[in-house]
């Protein structure tokens, strides 16, 4: 029960998550070709190497205790580095003169801002934020034949239950945050 949650929990790790909607917004922009790789290259560099670098020093150090940054304090601190390494990245992507991704980053910043302020007062599950982030922009995109991408929210809250890296509330929490995500962004028009 363990390794398939485990298998489950790291299948639907936001940063991949993430990724995945980048690469999507960049289709959707018709970003083809060699312009395709050299954008993903470039995010790849500037977006996400530098957290999980970071991440992984902090683990190796012991500031931090786990990949999932499971205590809370812990948690305020990494998230107040990333939200500065990502506010310089999206500078770096509105430098680079994409709308679309700059229109994402935007809608990507606000939310990392919006964890940020939850978790000075409680823990909810980013997994759950992010996969509902990420279930509700492609219903939106695509329509609701797609639906069955949200049955995937029931069995991450499972995984992460069972591996304690959260309790119901905060993986409902964390979904609900979420959804309240894409309805901003929706009406916002930020995708």
């Amino acid at each position: 029960m363990i390794l398939a949650a485990t298998i489950i929990s790291r299948l639907f790790e936001p940063f991949f998550l993430l990724f995945l909607l980048i690469l999507l917004t960049a289709l959707r922009a018709d970003i083809t070709g060699w312009n395709l790789v050299y954008m993903m290259v470039s995010i790849i560099g500037v977006v996400f190497v530098p957290p999980i670098v970071l991440l992984l020093w902090a683990i190796r150090s012991k500031k931090i205790s786990d990949w999932d940054i499971s205590n809370q304090r812990q948690r305020v601190n990494a998230l107040a580095i990333f939200l500065f390494i990502f506010a310089i990245d999206m500078i770096i992507i509105r430098m680079m003169n994409m709308v679309s991704m700059t229109t994402l980053f935007l809608f990507f910043l606000i939310t990392f801002i919006g964890i940020f302020c939850v978790t000075l007062f409680w823990k909810l599950s980013g997994h759950l934020s992010i996969a509902m982030i990420f279930a509700g922009v492609l219903i939106h995109w695509y329509g609701w034949g797609w639906w069955p991408l949200l049955l995937v929210l029931p069995v991450l809250a499972w995984s992460r239950i069972v591996l304690k890296r959260h309790t119901i509330r905060q993986t409902i929490g964390g979904i609900l945050f979420g959804m309240a995500m894409v309805v901003l962004a929706i009406t916002r028009g930020l995708i």
